[in-house]
């Protein structure tokens, strides 16, 4: 069966999560069994629990072996308001149970819900910890032995005074509080957010290594695109568990939304299904029609970045436009990822996050002025042509605005300077210095009636050799021998030349 690699991903961290949280608390609750027959419901070991810890990609965990398991032989829970004697007993010197002395926390005793071995210089102590009504939770030390193995002999028990034993060594013991609540996880390859649930533990035989049943869904927030049973951020839940053990694909289906938590007690209600699928009988079908949400390709889409500070020359925001052709799922993800970092490079050359001297309303009629080299271009067969752009505000026919240019000349170079925060718009000028384009817009700003006190200049450099050519400019002329000045009668009026 096929499936997502972010579906692994996610019940790894899971994994991690859980055993970083719960550790050992975990040790006793129910493992139900998938094999036909079954084996109905056993307490997870510490054995499996260590094995699933080596198995995932987590960080060291209190369940790697240097925890003892929960040596109770007895009754481990009392009833709710029920409370009992602490006792214990080991194979060296105390065969029998001994009571511990009569006082709290030691005779109102709850529940015991874990032990460990531990060395204090030469010598050993078993220590379990309990829950008593007096004091809540205390760790109750047994000493002193010359060895591991012989401090490992120890087993506790509650010898009930009041109510009735709800939990006896063997038996599964309930999961520990809260172990169901969803885990968040971001997957870092698309920044879709998942909830992952843990539904219980399953092992394929009765006493075999057990691996977690997951709940998987879309989180709340953080959905950006639609899908199938798991076609993007939103999808529908699914059931998820890893073969216990590793050594083949997980088993995923849809998730029954009228199955409840289990606490490891009774049977489990995905247990017939996650069988099935374990059987093999479910996933074949299930994973093709997995693996068709990701192959139906997804159409061309045309992505559109606007500038918040940033105009062109007619007064009109500057945009930035990525488009991605139809692809496949997977490759339309890397494809989104590569176009965010153009994006991000783009907004930093744009001006942000503030429009300080920028955004002011453009008025006016448009003038063009055309501009020609005297010579040709050190790089090739022909002269340079600039195109400047301002908008006038004063009126003034088109003859003055001739007359004002015909004789105006100057250099052309690789200083890039803008001039913004006025109505006659974003003027730009490559000339071969800062103050020479500042004279060339400075200029316009003369017959379009701007006071240039009133705008913010903006330099920059270019790296790419096609802009930033040399030369000496002066207004071009058509054939006929008019400049070429040209007016509009407002933004979108025909163009005025002289005849």
């Amino acid at each position: 069966m096929s499936v997502p690699d972010w579906l692994d991903s996610a019940a790894g961290y899971a994994t991690c999560q859980i055993l970083s949280s719960a550790g050992s608390a975990l040790v006793g609750t129910g493992v139900a069994t998938l094999a036909a027959g079954g084996g109905g419901i056993v307490p997870l070991t510490l054995g499996s629990l260590s094995l699933l810890a080596a198995g995932a990609a987590c960080a060291p965990t209190p369940v790697d072996g240097s925890i003892a398991p929960p040596a109770v032989d007895g009754c481990y829970q009392m009833t709710n308001g029920g409370y009992g004697r602490l006792s214990a007993r080991d194979g060296v010197n105390f065969p029998n149970w001994q009571t511990f002395a009569d006082v709290q926390p030691y005779n109102d005793v709850t529940s015991i819900s874990g032990s460990r071995v531990e060395q204090t210089g030469n010598l050993w102590t078993s220590k379990v910890t309990i829950n008593s009504i007096s004091q809540g939770s205390v760790e109750v030390p047994w000493e002193y032995y010359g060895s591991e193995a012989e401090a490992s002999t120890i087993q506790w028990r509650i010898i009930p005074e009041v109510g009735t034993c709800a939990g006896e060594s063997g038996e599964p013991i309930p999961y520990p509080p809260d172990i169901h609540d969803p885990i968040p996880y971001t997957d870092p390859a698309t920044s879709c957010v998942y909830n992952i649930s843990l539904a219980g533990f399953a092992a394929d035989i009765a006493g075999g290594e057990a691996s977690p049943v997951f709940k998987i869904e879309s989180a709340p927030t953080g959905l950006r695109n639609a899908g199938g049973i798991v076609g993007g951020c939103n999808f529908e839940p699914v059931i998820y568990q890893a073969p216990p053990g590793g050594g083949g694909p997980p088993r995923i289906g849809p998730w029954d939304p009228t199955w409840p938590d289990w606490d490891g007690n009774g049977t489990p209600p995905w247990l017939d299904f996650l069988s099935s699928l374990a059987g093999g009988v479910l996933g074949d079908l299930i994973g093709d029609a997995i693996q068709n949400a990701f192959t139906a390709p997804v159409p061309q889409y045309q992505y559109t970045m606007r500038a918040a500070c940033n105009y062109k020359q007619d007064g009109t925001f500057e945009t930035y436009t990525i488009t991605l052709p139809e692809q496949p799922w997977e490759t339309r993800v890397l494809a989104m990822q590569e176009m965010n970092i153009d994006f991000l490079q783009q907004h930093l050359l744009w001006k942000t996050p503030t429009c300080s001297g920028g955004g002011v309303g453009i008025a006016g009629d448009p003038v063009t002025v055309n501009f020609v080299s005297d010579e040709y271009s050190l790089d090739g067969n022909n002269v340079l042509r600039k195109r400047f752009v301002y908008f006038d505000q004063t009126g003034a026919p088109l003859e003055d605005h001739v007359t004002h240019w015909k004789d105006f000349v100057w250099e052309a170079g690789p200083a890039c300077v803008s001039f913004e925060g006025t109505p006659m718009g974003k003027p730009q000028v490559w000339a071969s210095s800062v103050d020479e384009a500042k004279r060339v817009i400075t200029h316009a700003a003369a017959i379009a009636g701007v006071d240039i006190a009133d705008g913010q200049w903006m330099t920059g450099t270019s790296r790419s050799t096609r802009y930033g050519k040399p030369g000496t400019m002066r207004v071009a002329k058509f054939s006929n021998g008019n400049f070429t000045v040209t007016k509009r009668s407002g933004p979108s009026g025909n163009p005025e030349a002289c005849g």
